[in-house]
């Protein structure tokens, strides 16, 4: 049952729709639940959300529904992809701007984060172990993905201006982000 004294603007879920038809609620229903990706071997989700407090990564077993937190709850998190091993999960979070972290409560539809808020990038085992930090600086790095050989990092980012563009860095952190397109895509105010 979802409880009235979060207050959130919404709610929302992750569902996985299986190849018989079968659709299956992956998430637990109490809060707002987004921005899926499946594991490549289809055997597991990861997401984030929350029903109150920091938004989290969540990773959720396809076949049985369990479902756990594996981001740590002191900080936001959003935006988890697998690499294409299916090894390691990057992310983007505010663990590292000296900011208050990100409240559920306070999230919209559109799944933007605010604008003032630093997010950086991320990279974890698929347990959530060995956290360490990919990007720096008070930008917003968000929307992640790996290069199919997991060498690299492609996100859009602030760096550049007020508009995100799409940037790319090695998964190993070992030399500085580089712009690849100036698009100014992404959310404007």
């Amino acid at each position: 049952m979802v409880s009235n004294s979060n207050k959130l603007k919404f709610y929302a879920d992750v569902f996985a729709w299986f190849s018989n038809g079968q659709i299956k609620k992956i998430s637990t229903g109490d809060g707002i639940y987004y921005q899926p990706c499946i594991h490549p071997e289809g055997t597991h989700v990861v997401y984030s959300g929350n029903s109150s407090g920091v938004p989290r990564i969540w990773k959720g077993e396809l076949i049985t529904g369990k479902v756990s937190p594996i981001s740590p709850e002191n900080s936001g998190a959003r935006h988890p992809v697998f690499s294409w091993d299916g090894k390691r999960i990057v992310f983007a979070s505010d663990r590292a701007s000296g900011q208050n972290p990100e409240q559920i409560k306070h999230m919209g539809p559109d799944g933007a984060p605010p604008h003032d808020l630093t997010l950086n990038l991320f990279i974890m085992d698929t347990d959530g172990k060995n956290i360490t930090q990919l990007t720096s600086g008070s930008y917003q790095d968000q929307r992640p993905c790996f290069s199919p050989d997991g060498r690299y990092v492609v996100f859009v980012s602030t760096r550049s201006g007020p508009y995100p563009d799409l940037w790319v860095t090695p998964s190993d952190g070992s030399t500085e982000p580089k712009k690849l397109l100036n698009q100014g895509w992404g959310y404007r105010p």
